[in-house]
């Protein structure tokens, strides 16, 4: 059941970059891969948390579900911190408004989604 969770998120959130993506390419080629980009840093960030996380555990030791909470987290902020610097420093031309717009769009509509059942 928890796996569903993280898969369905990460799904609507593979979706949601091909979209924003597709929708900036009007604007412009720049803001299309800055946009494609941005939500595939949130996609990978809460792929790999979800992967951590949502694994059977035991209700015995609920200290080792929270340690790997916390785990997951952290290692969510390094690789997205990576991902960012990565980005920014290989890629000359970039709209940087546009990567972490879409950052966080991506970041966040699956959740608002999920917690409103459509997802």
């Amino acid at each position: 059941m928890d796996q569903d969770i993280g898969r369905r998120i990460t799904l609507a959130q593979c979706g949601l970059t091909l979209l924003v993506a597709t929708v900036l390419v009007l604007i412009g080629v720049v803001y299309a891969y800055s946009g494609a980009l941005g939500g595939s840093i949130a996609t990978i960030g809460n792929a790999l948390f979800a992967r951590k996380v949502f694994v059977s555990y035991r209700a015995q030791n609920p200290g080792s579900l929270l340690a790997s909470f916390y785990g997951a987290e952290i290692q969510k902020i390094i690789v997205t911190a990576a991902l960012f610097a990565t980005a920014i420093i290989l890629i000359d031309v970039l709209s940087y408004a546009t990567l972490f717009g879409s950052y966080l769009f991506v970041q966040i509509v699956p959740l608002i989604l999920f917690h409103l059942k459509y997802i």
